[in-house]
């Protein structure tokens, strides 16, 4: 019954794959926080960067794959709060475009490529794949304004049920020191996760949950406000 204690099978024996893990970082913290069911589908593509599949790559060319999908260098600074919201807006908002196009979770976001000189992958495989099978020709920008609508629609039903910040609190699992990492692949160059790592809840229930309200144009009770959803020309659910 040791929290810190917990395994694959322990979290995950029943639903969806069992290489998909909850390790304690920030990003994976806030997806589980704020999502309305297991948030693995957008969340897989993050744990690309600590896992064995990019083997091929340096840290120097993770870090450049990190911060063209998500704007940020220190996106792969998997332990500290910093521009953590950030990723996690893109995750989610990529996630929605990936499942409303039923692509494979394994495959896109192509954040990293095997076969290039630099391995870095294509991010506008959605849009190029959408404009193809439609013929409306779709930028990756206009791609994730569509994921933003449809992140926002979800949160504006939970919230018509009554999903407030108190419902968005941190998962207790992500609070306690972790004395056996789920998965056993690299988090820097040469190294491995410390163990007795763990996301401070005082952090993460007050100036972390301010921040990602702000970024995603919501009240600071976890509402997205009526400015936000007319913006993305949701006039009828504001």
């Amino acid at each position: 019954n040791d929290p810190s204690f917990v395994t694959q099978g322990d979290m995950f024996g029943a639903h969806g794959m069992s290489s998909h893990w909850a390790d304690n970082f920030p990003v994976n913290a806030l997806a589980w926080a704020v999502d309305s069911r297991d948030p693995y589908v957008p969340l897989s593509e993050y744990t690309l960067f600590y896992s064995e599949k990019v083997i091929y790559a340096t840290r120097e060319q993770k870090v450049a794959a990190a911060k063209r999908a998500y704007g940020s260098e220190k996106a792969l600074d998997f332990l500290t709060f910093d521009d953590k919201a950030e990723v996690v807006k893109h995750l989610e908002e990529r996630g929605c475009v990936k499942c409303s196009l039923v692509l494979c979770d394994n495959l896109v976001p192509m954040l990293m490529d095997q076969y290039t000189d630099e391995h870095q992958g294509d991010l506008t495989i959605e849009s190029k794949l959408y404009s193809a099978v439609t013929g409306i020709e779709t930028s990756e920008d206009e791609m994730y304004v569509n994921g933003e609508r449809i992140f926002n629609l979800e949160r504006a039903i939970m919230v018509r049920e009554g999903r407030r910040r108190q419902q968005d609190q941190i998962a207790p699992m992500f609070t306690v020191p972790r004395n056996k990492s789920i998965w056993y692949g690299t988090y820097e160059e040469g190294t491995t996760k410390e163990e007795g790592t763990f996301v401070d809840p005082d952090i993460f229930n007050t100036t972390f949950l301010d921040h990602w309200y702000s970024l995603m144009g919501w009240t600071n009770d976890g509402v997205p406000t009526r400015s936000k959803l007319e913006e993305l020309g949701m006039k009828d659910v504001a």
